[in-house]
């Protein structure tokens, strides 16, 4: 008798101890699973691949942004603004063909539209981010924060790694920068003329003297 009792409660505790397994794994929830790919956070708007977003390195002055930037949601983003702590200030700049069918930069006027579920891209010698003012210089490797502003004046930080293209395709030399540059070397045409015009005058002044002395004589 004593040993029924023994398999009895020996089965009991086994049942129990299987049923405390089965409801521990069953409250157990599942590891979420992570997409390595998709980096952005849950609530971004806007999003960009590793390397695909970067800036030209520069010593000092101005340089540029251009890469590609994705719209997360189903409806047209703009970008209107955008700031760095890298510069001074940032520009949403264009290229557009002049009366004298030249390729000059300028502001854009509006924004930069990024299609619902499409991407923006910025390219040398097309539609890019101009940073104006540099803090210090960007040497290839470090990464640039910059803050988009859109149209309903909420913003979004994206990060940009700098990079050495090699090359300078943007018309730096317009408008104003222009404009200032043709003045300077007009004034310099006109400082040589009166180079041109002090050395004539000199000549003369010393032909006169020669002449003198040779009558005097």
């Amino acid at each position: 008798m004593k040993n029924n009792n023994v398999w009895t409660i020996t089965a009991l505790t086994a049942a129990t101890l299987l049923a405390l397994s089965a409801c521990s794994d069953a409250e157990e929830p599942n590891d979420p699973v992570i997409d390595a790919e998709n980096t952005a956070p849950v609530d971004a708007r806007i999003h960009s691949e590793d390397d695909d977003l970067w800036v030209r390195a520069a010593d000092s002055g101005m340089t540029s942004l251009f890469g590609t930037i994705e719209n997360l949601t189903g409806e047209e983003l703009e970008i209107v603004a955008a700031e760095s702590p890298a510069s001074e200030s940032v520009e949403l700049h264009e290229i557009v063909v002049d009366e004298d069918g030249r390729e000059v930069m300028q502001e854009i006027e509006g924004g930069f539209p990024i299609p619902a579920e499409g991407a923006l891209d910025m390219e040398p010698g097309e539609d890019h981010l101009m940073f104006i003012g540099l803090h210090e210089a960007l040497v290839p490797g470090d990464v640039v924060e910059v803050t988009l502003e859109f149209t309903d004046g909420t913003t979004e930080s994206i990060e940009a790694i700098v990079k050495d293209d090699g090359g300078q395709d943007e018309p730096y030399d317009h408008e104003g920068h222009g404009e200032h540059a043709e003045h300077d070397n007009d004034e310099s045409t006109e400082g040589d003329g009166d180079d041109e015009g002090h050395h004539g005058h000199s000549e003369h002044d010393h032909a006169e003297t020669a002449e003198e002395s040779t009558v005097g004589h």
